[in-house]
């Protein structure tokens, strides 16, 4: 469960931060998100889409590497299939930003994600310049 969220330089959200724990550190049992139109809302929600493209076109990109640096047997994956997966799997890390980045704003764009995950803390953080991913950083112990 995302316990934190903090943004910077992502469409209209310039500098959001968003709390989801109540005072006696447990997560809230719900949560709300309103305001008038043009307030961000929209912004807000697509971040977590934009988590997703992410992390989904990083993912392809190893397995990608991982194919042409021979690691992964090509007679286990067809060239078919090998071409189906970059077509329909493989982003653009600067067509994300291009689409995300707050328009005429030199600072980098950050996504910062605290969660737990069976009773777990971790945060997880991604910096975007102009082109690329700066910064990448994942926090968390397993036991």
């Amino acid at each position: 469960m995302f316990t934190r969220i903090k943004i910077k330089n992502y469409k209209s959200l310039v500098d959001l931060e968003a709390d989801f724990f109540q005072k006696r550190n447990e997560a809230k049992p719900l949560i709300l998100i309103y305001g008038e139109n043009g307030a961000g809302k929209s912004n807000f929600a697509n971040v977590f889409y934009t988590l997703c493209q992410t992390l989904q076109t990083l993912s392809i990109r190893k397995t990608i590497q991982e194919i042409l640096e021979k690691k992964i047997n090509k007679s286990d994956i067809s060239e078919e299939t090998f071409y189906k997966i970059i077509s329909e799997n493989l982003g653009d890390i600067e067509s994300i930003i291009n689409n995300c980045k707050t328009k005429n704003s030199d600072d980098n764009m950050l996504l910062e994600f605290s969660f737990v995950i069976d009773g777990n803390p971790g945060n997880y953080l991604l910096e975007f310049d102009e082109h690329k991913i700066v910064h990448e950083r994942l926090d968390f112990v397993l036991e």
